[in-house]
């Protein structure tokens, strides 16, 4: 049976697509009734749908909202606040059938269950042939296509040559190396204890991705847009993000940051939402806005999880949610989040996927696990090592992989020199003391 909350988000998915593009009602209409919604307040919207159909008006946000105003029935449902909200999380155009799919079959669930109860009491002929119908129009629903090896192969390879699609990847080379590239529908998980690196890791493969003609779209929730800004520029300017931080830029470093704005500006297709707390309606939403190849979400722990009876369960309907987005949307999902405690230790241990704080859900849903630990101890050293345990790989390898963290500039790149030339302006003897301790301090804050 299809879960309550699944049902529930396509039900409103496909209301804010109503909503928001008004050509699309008439072919809803023809697949949906109103008892087929589940929550009685999409039932409400639905049915004002049909009326402004029927009385041949527009349908949108607006006349939706005024046709359920005169029949006295919006402060009922939530007032505008709510129907704003099925706006926001509309589902794409192309999901469409998915999810008239999803709303009918959990329809047909409902009834064949109170069906299911009824034949226990009364085993009438008529009874068992109902339930045998449901059965029938729940699998029509289903929409799914039965793939015959035999038959359908040398097509099946046809479309995937003529269709196929180039591989993204991270522009670290050791990394993509074990990974084969990662394909549109993956969620990539990156886990470290804070100040560990797992924003700067996700910020070089923002910049990487997006260098190479590529949209990008970041959910930062500790950042504010313009503090993300003080992350990209000083670390492709060859500038301290630290003496960035205090303005107290001039002369060569001025020049630097001139320059590299100019490379960016007009070039980098990144986009920033700095909100506390996204949920996966704000995702769907920003997608279906911006349509980017990759999406950044730093970090889990922050963001809003669909209410359930206890932090697991919240957790494991957060990542199937967010796994759904990146095969419906075909983007790239990348998804930040904390380590447990243990991993602080000084043994020198290997971080395990166990390690992963709210584990289990994070571990079964994504398609790639990389758990960042420090190998350099000393946070006074200019450059941090940094080993990545690719624990997890569905499509290729797993194994370590060392990176390196500038602590001036804020950066992250791949400890071999030539991969990261960044590296080569920090002077060998280290920044004097007081800039270290300062450097430090503004990395853990950014973390």
């Amino acid at each position: 049976m299809i879960a309550m909350t699944e049902a529930l988000e396509s039900e409103r998915g496909v209301l804010g697509l109503c909503l928001v593009w008004g050509e699309l009602a008439p072919e809803i209409r023809d697949a949906l009734t109103p008892e087929m919604f589940r929550d009685s307040r999409h039932r409400e919207v639905f049915t004002s749908v049909l009326e402004l159909l029927k009385s041949q008006g527009a349908v949108d946000e607006l006349s939706v909202t005024q046709a359920l105003k005169a029949a006295g029935q919006l402060g009922e449902i939530g007032g505008p606040t709510f129907i704003d909200e099925i706006c926001r999380t509309r589902i794409q155009k192309e999901h469409l059938s998915y999810h008239l799919g999803q709303v009918k079959r959990a329809h047909y669930a409902d009834r064949m269950a109170i069906l299911a109860g009824e034949l226990a009491k009364d085993p009438s002929d008529e009874c068992l042939a109902e339930l045998q119908k449901l059965a029938i129009l729940r699998s029509q629903a289903d929409g799914q296509r039965i793939f015959d090896l035999s038959r359908n192969l040398p097509d099946y390879l046809d479309a995937m040559d003529k269709g196929r699609e180039p591989t993204i990847e991270t522009g670290l080379q050791e990394l993509d190396r074990l990974l084969g590239g990662l394909k549109r529908g993956d969620l990539f998980t990156v886990s470290a204890r804070p100040g560990g690196g797992k924003t700067a890791f996700l910020t070089r493969v923002a910049v990487n991705v997006a260098e190479r003609g590529l949209s990008v779209l970041i959910f930062s929730t500790e950042m504010q847009a313009a503090q993300f800004v003080g992350r990209v520029l000083p670390a492709m300017a060859g500038v301290s993000a630290w003496k960035f931080r205090k303005g107290s830029i001039a002369g060569d470093d001025r020049q630097r940051l001139t320059e590299a704005c100019a490379g960016i500006h007009g070039k980098l297709k990144i986009h920033v939402i700095d909100k506390a707390r996204p949920d996966l309606g704000d995702v769907r939403a920003a997608i279906a806005r911006v349509k980017p190849d990759v999406v950044i979400c730093d970090y889990l722990q922050r963001f809003a999880k669909p209410r359930a009876e206890n932090t697991t369960r919240e957790i494991d309907a957060f990542m199937t949610g967010l796994k759904t987005i990146a095969i419906e949307s075909k983007v790239v999902i990348f998804l930040g989040c904390q380590m447990n405690r243990i991993v602080d230790r000084d043994d020198g241990g290997t971080p395990k996927l166990s390690d992963l704080r709210d584990g289990g859900a994070i571990e079964a849903e994504a398609d790639q696990v990389l758990l960042l630990s420090r190998k350099t101890k000393d946070t006074m050293a200019p450059v941090t090592e940094i080993v990545g345990h690719l624990e997890k790989n569905r499509h290729g390898f797993t194994g370590a992989v060392s990176f390196a963290l500038n602590r001036e500039l804020v950066d992250f790149g791949e400890m071999e020199p030539e991969n990261a030339p960044n590296f080569k302006k920090v002077p060998s003897h280290g920044l004097v003391r007081k800039e270290a301790m300062a450097a430090d301090a503004y990395m853990r804050e950014s973390e």
